[in-house]
């Protein structure tokens, strides 16, 4: 088990505690994104409703997927080398405002990530360089309750990226790359609201 993955289970397992010790109103929820384990990651999110601000949502969530081409987010020269690219492990904290006070309906939200990105070589897989990259995004989407517990929340947002690198090297020749670039992504997530 990775130390990210520890110290995120610990932050779980002691928010869950606190809500049990203190019988608060305060509201905890989880999410996963089925998409990142399609491709082969992950996805778990952390949610918190303070008691006082039923509006409001604020999280941290853990995340990694092989990217496919049209998710690739460095510039078009990354696809002229022929480069696959992972997002190998990113955590990501977030703010929601819904429009009612049960979390159903409308929301916006923006989302601050850091993420860690792999270039690969496709022919042998092996790993050729490695960037982080700073994700700032804000989002809107709409959350339906299935029932007491459980709901669906759709989110589509438009952000700016910030890479650490300016240029890679493949197969002996150095590439430039975008540093900043606009990017637009969505999910749907599904929750468990405790």
């Amino acid at each position: 088990m990775s130390k990210r993955t520890l110290i995120f289970g610990l932050l779980i397992g002691y928010s869950i505690n606190v809500q049990s010790q203190n019988n608060s109103t305060t509201g905890y929820s989880l999410e996963i994104d089925p998409t990142a384990f399609f491709y082969n990651g992950y996805s778990v999110h952390l949610k918190i409703t303070p008691k006082n601000k039923k509006n409001f949502r604020f999280g941290i969530g853990i995340y990694s997927m092989e990217l496919p081409d049209t998710f690739i987010y460095s510039s078009s020269n990354i696809k002229n080398i022929e480069s696959d690219v992972d997002l190998e492990f990113a955590v990501g904290f977030f703010s929601e405002y819904f429009s009612n006070e049960n979390q159903s309906g409308w929301l916006v939200g923006f989302q601050l990530a850091q993420q860690e990105l792999v270039y690969k070589n496709p022919s042998t897989n092996a790993v050729t360089e490695k960037a982080t990259v700073g994700l700032y995004m804000p989002y809107a989407g709409h959350r339906w309750n299935l029932n007491t517990h459980f709901y669906l929340l759709a989110w589509f947002g438009i952000g700016l990226i910030n890479e650490d690198k300016k240029e890679i090297e493949f197969n002996g020749n150095t590439y430039n790359i975008q540093t900043s670039s606009v990017v637009t992504t969505g999910a749907l997530h599904l929750g468990y609201e405790f």
